[in-house]
């Protein structure tokens, strides 16, 4: 799995000297299953790499997803969120000067960036933040903490909706 830093595609790559390319994969999220077209194939030394370049809406559902699964004709191969999110994470411009910090805990943000920002979400989209006094502020573990809610804004988050 990989990002195109050019263009924020996403796409799925497969490298085998037995398997052949094949026109198209499918996943299925959450029981939802999608057919992947494939993109174009290159030659890697002896092997054949296959690369699937991931619709944007096909990829937001695979990163909101509890259960991902590659389907290929002779097997099936998880692909954890935690993955997928790590794989699949578009850094924005300037990222080296990202206002996120980490959270003191698995629990609390530093007094001075109070917002926690959530990327493992349920939602379908790749960022909530929550406010203090926010219905789900104490129930939230932060993945990153934020000052301002246009540091998260900046970083992909949007408000939570209670």
């Amino acid at each position: 799995m990989s990002v195109e830093t050019k263009t924020n595609h996403r796409s799925i790559q497969l490298t085998s000297q037995r398997t052949p390319t094949y026109p198209t994969v499918d996943v299925t999220c959450d029981g939802k299953r999608r057919a992947i077209t494939l993109t174009r194939s290159e030659l890697a030394g002896k092997s054949v790499l296959g690369i699937y370049e991931v619709p944007e809406t096909t990829a937001k559902s695979m990163l909101g997803a509890l259960e991902c699964r590659l389907l290929l004709p002779d097997q099936q191969i998880n692909l954890p969120a935690q993955l997928l999110r790590a794989a699949w994470a578009i850094a924005p411009k300037g990222a080296s000067a990202r206002a996120g910090i980490h959270p003191l805990d698995g629990w609390r943000c530093p007094p001075a960036q109070p917002i926690k920002g959530n990327f493992t979400t349920y939602s379908g989209e790749p960022c909530i933040y929550h406010v203090p006094g926010g219905q789900l502020y104490v129930k939230t573990k932060p993945e990153t903490c934020y000052a301002t809610e246009a540091d998260a804004r900046q970083d992909g988050c949007r408000r939570s909706k209670r």
